[in-house]
């Protein structure tokens, strides 16, 4: 989808008009400025881009093949609620990962949570699944009640007291956090659930616990981009930043340049104070964004970290529009602490309606 299209997009980005957002002239001239003028500086990044390779690219294609692959088992047979868990769960990976937007990924996902819970309703995957949507749809306590109700159900599974321990994450509830989270690492050690691990201690700011975690496990399967990028995150916040960009490097190249690892390096290299390749990546950003779905909260991170506050909020009210998945966090995201004293950021926490 291409910025330049959103006039007429189904995805409603539409949204950004200077009435909605209410923009002074001003501040649309800076806003159309932020999307349309792109730097016609031939750096290697820019050239990267022009390749115009969907970021992401090889993980987002094997979401999609999986989720057509459960789609032809639904049809072969429609009462196999494990097709539409599955289902369920491919489209909220294409949202978290932001390859779609919530209006496309997540109708799919509840569609697919509440056939599983018609077939079976004590399911407790299917109640994690709908728990999420209710995320997306920012009823949070509706989404609580899902999210506690399948651990209940199945205190075995681990993907379960990581979705819960998310929540209360987001929630600002650390020590509950904890507590769930600590509990799935012990019925899951895969490399995978490190890394739930890992995202629970970054929102709860425990840098050197993720180092920790996060070492051994890329000593163990030194191709998990994944654990790169949570690592990265780790050595930012300590200011190593010496470790910091070549882990997010490193992060970048493995994951096929995925969005949230590029707003991680550009954020790394702008806190650095490496303005110049900070700059390069937005610009790379920014080129991919005119093709394809870039969240937004993964640009603002470099704009935070350039200091660029404006062009930061304004691309906050846009994830607002889109409901993004990144504005679940927005209370706790440490990268956008820079922005807390803004009013527009505290009237944007307030749009988004957390309990008390």
């Amino acid at each position: 989808m291409k910025i330049t299209d959103l006039s007429m997009s189904k995805l409603a980005m539409s949204k950004l008009a200077m009435s909605k957002l209410g923009f002074t002239l001003e501040r649309w001239r800076s806003a159309l400025a932020m999307f349309f003028l792109i730097s016609t500086a031939t750096t290697a990044a820019t050239e990267a881009a022009d390749s115009l390779r969907y970021p992401g690219k090889t993980k987002r294609d094997a979401l999609v093949r999986s989720a057509e692959q459960l789609e032809a088992k639904i049809e072969a047979d429609p009462n196999a609620v494990a097709n539409y868990v599955g289902v369920a769960d491919v489209q909220t990976f294409l949202w978290c990962y932001g390859f779609e937007l919530h209006a496309d990924a997540m109708p799919q996902c509840e569609t697919a949570a509440r056939r599983a819970l018609e077939l079976a309703p004590n399911l407790a995957a299917a109640h994690t699944a709908l728990g999420i949507v209710l995320l997306g749809q920012r009823n949070w306590d509706a989404a609580e009640r899902e999210l506690r109700l399948a651990t209940e159900l199945e205190p075995g599974r681990a993907a379960s007291f990581h979705w819960y321990a998310l929540y209360l994450a987001a929630m600002n509830r650390h020590g509950e956090a904890e507590k769930y989270s600590k509990h799935s690492a012990k019925l899951d050690s895969s490399s995978g659930m490190t890394i739930a691990r890992s995202s629970i201690l970054y929102f709860k700011r425990d840098w050197q616990g993720m180092v920790d975690v996060l070492t051994p496990t890329i000593e163990q399967d030194v191709e998990y981009e994944a654990a790169y990028d949570w690592l990265g995150m780790a050595y930012v916040q300590q200011q190593r930043y010496d470790k910091a960009i070549p882990t997010y490097r490193r992060a970048a190249e493995l994951s096929d340049g995925l969005a949230e690892v590029l707003g991680g390096l550009g954020h790394a290299y702008a806190v650095a104070g490496r303005e110049k390749e900070a700059r390069e990546v937005l610009e790379t950003m920014y080129r991919l964004a005119e093709h394809w779905h870039v969240p937004p909260v993964q640009i603002a991170f470099v704009h935070v970290g350039l200091g660029e506050k404006q062009q930061a909020l304004d691309l906050l009210d846009l994830a607002y529009e889109q409901r993004s998945w990144e504005l679940v966090f927005l209370q706790v995201e440490p990268w956008l602490d820079d922005l807390r004293a803004e009013p527009e950021f505290i009237k944007l926490v307030e749009k988004m309606n957390f309990p008390k």
